[in-house]
């Protein structure tokens, strides 16, 4: 569970981008946490503010990031659930994320896992709004470009097959453990590296 592992206390303050309803942020708010959703569908946003999940609705982004860290303080944990695989610019989510989050605070989050994609040619999950499919080796060089590091990949079972990747600013307090490093050689091994494997599975 994500608040013992990451030793989150009453109080802190929890965001998830693409909210929606505000349904994740409920589980927070019921444990004593301050929370904020941010979700760009107007009406959803403000159902949820309605409903007690004060929510902004906007595209999460680095200028974002810069008016809540000034209006909210630093985040403690944000999460984010299969919102990244309709974002064009990854990097500025990113960017927003490490400069709002607290020195200890942590990234949590889940997108579709290509090599789930590919093992099981689930061709219908290519669709126009599904603008990227991922796997954890490029994640792990995006975070450093903004300085965060990835510490655990779980695979789980949303959207046919996800990841949930847990991210930290480099040298917070948390440990990395082995999932990170062996999801990276199953990529490998599986040729994901090479643009050859993708055009074989377009064509076949």
């Amino acid at each position: 569970d994500m608040i013992k592992r990451f030793k989150l206390k009453p109080g802190s303050l929890v965001s998830d981008i693409g909210s929606n309803d505000g349904t994740c942020l409920n589980f927070f708010k019921d444990q004593g946490m301050k929370v904020l959703g941010i979700d760009p569908a107007k009406e959803i946003a403000q159902k949820a503010t309605k409903a007690g999940i004060e929510t902004v609705d906007s595209f999460f982004s680095y200028d974002l990031a810069l008016k809540l860290r000034e209006k909210y303080g630093a985040a403690n944990y944000i999460t984010s659930h299969n919102a990244c695989a309709h974002i064009d610019n990854l990097l500025d989510v990113v960017k927003g994320v490490e400069y709002w989050l607290d020195k200890d605070g942590v990234f949590v989050l889940e997108v579709g896992y290509l090599v789930d994609v590919i093992k099981n040619t689930w061709f219908d999950t290519i669709y126009h709004e599904h603008v990227d499919y991922h796997t954890v080796a490029p994640f792990e060089k995006l975070f450093e470009q903004v300085g965060m590091e990835v510490i655990s990949v779980h695979r789980v079972a949303p959207q046919g097959g996800s990841i949930r990747i847990m991210a930290q600013k480099i040298g917070g307090k948390f440990q990395r453990d082995n999932s990170v490093n062996k999801l990276i050689a199953l990529e490998k091994k599986l040729g994901l590296d090479k643009v050859e494997t993708l055009l074989d599975f377009a064509i076949n």
